[in-house]
């Protein structure tokens, strides 16, 4: 629905531009403050491989995302509180997310708390928030058995070869 008070322009490129008179008027897709933060501060913070910059700044945008999911609105990046990680927390574990994602996510908001300098706003040992430990070995062997049908060799050698073998 767009008031009277903005009109809609398109671009040569195919984007719709709005322009707002009324600069009280609020938009729905607007960018949200703390994502808009987030993404600067590790557009200016280039620490690690390019994959761990790219995976740090989706899992903020994410951790951004979910904390306005939750109810916590107009945040900026140095209003972090306790009760915004352990909020984090229960989502998470609601969730059900696995243990080594909430740790990799709790990895990126203490660097988050550390750019900012408010590392005392999040515990410094995962066990204060109750996340489990990682399961590297499930106990079961994944493998499978193969019968005589299964193995279809596509090469006559393979066949002769085969042959000898089970010889």
């Amino acid at each position: 629905m767009v008031s009277q008070d903005c009109f809609t322009s398109v671009s040569p490129n195919g984007y719709d531009h709005r322009v707002v008179r009324n600069t009280n008027q609020k938009w729905k897709y607007t960018v949200r403050d703390l994502n808009h933060q987030l993404k600067q501060l590790c557009r200016h913070n280039r620490e690690g491989s390019f994959g761990t910059q790219v995976r740090r700044e989706r899992e903020l945008t994410l951790i951004a995302n979910q904390l306005h999911e939750i109810g916590f609105r107009g945040m900026n990046s140095h209003s972090l509180k306790p009760k915004h990680v352990e909020g984090l927390d229960r989502h998470w574990l609601e969730k059900e997310v696995a243990a080594g994602t909430i740790k990799n996510r709790m990895a990126a908001v203490r660097w988050w708390t550390r750019k900012v300098n408010r590392q005392n706003v999040v515990a410094r040992s995962n066990d204060h928030y109750g996340i489990p430990n990682r399961i590297f070995v499930t106990g079961s062997s994944k493998a499978k058995l193969a019968g005589k049908g299964s193995l279809i060799p596509s090469n006559r050698n393979y066949v002769q070869q085969l042959r000898i073998y089970m010889a």
